[in-house]
């Protein structure tokens, strides 16, 4: 058995599994549902933060986000500091929007982790935290894949750790 072939099929299925709980009577894309996610988790943002947090191009994350608002789930406001700089924030539908998308992920994986006994489930987080941390081998790799969440970035998030391992410092909380 070739292990890197069957860990990236595993991951693939996963990734398929993930993408599946998702609402399919919204009329999204994929993209847009991250976009809405990354906002979501974020706040207002510049378009050039949305594109970096979700490593797309910067075309790409202009023609998202006038799909979004035009589907009425994103606004786009000028900064008040930069009067050139326009900010993205979700409008209240897209807000709930991004909280329903939240729960039912959260609540979907809480009833699978719950069938999984709990000396497995130590074991697979773990396997995944090891293989990840493994997998990034210097700072360039750990900023592409750092979801800029704000959660977590002192305690436990495995893409920090390797970040302190790496540079010394922590990621600022962005």
């Amino acid at each position: 058995m070739d292990t890197a072939r069957y860990v990236e099929k595993i991951a693939a299925l996963f990734g398929r599994v993930m993408a599946s709980m998702e609402p399919e009577d919204l009329g999204l894309t994929p993209s847009q549902l991250q976009g809405l996610s990354y906002l979501y988790h974020h706040g207002e943002s510049p378009v050039g933060e949305i594109a970096q947090g979700l490593a797309i191009s910067h075309p790409a994350a202009v023609r998202m986000v006038d799909r979004l608002r035009k589907k009425g789930f994103v606004h786009r406001t000028e900064s008040a500091s930069d009067r050139r700089v326009s900010l993205i924030g979700l409008t209240q539908s897209g807000h709930e929007i991004g909280a329903r998308l939240l729960t039912k992920r959260t609540e979907i994986l809480s009833r699978a982790l719950a069938r999984v006994k709990s000396e497995d489930l130590e074991g697979v987080m773990r396997g995944l935290e090891a293989l990840l941390a493994a997998m990034l081998e210097d700072k360039k790799d750990v900023d592409s894949v750092c979801l800029r969440c704000g959660d977590d970035h002192i305690g436990c998030c495995i893409v920090n750790r390797t970040h302190l391992e790496l540079t010394g410092t922590t990621i600022e909380n962005t």
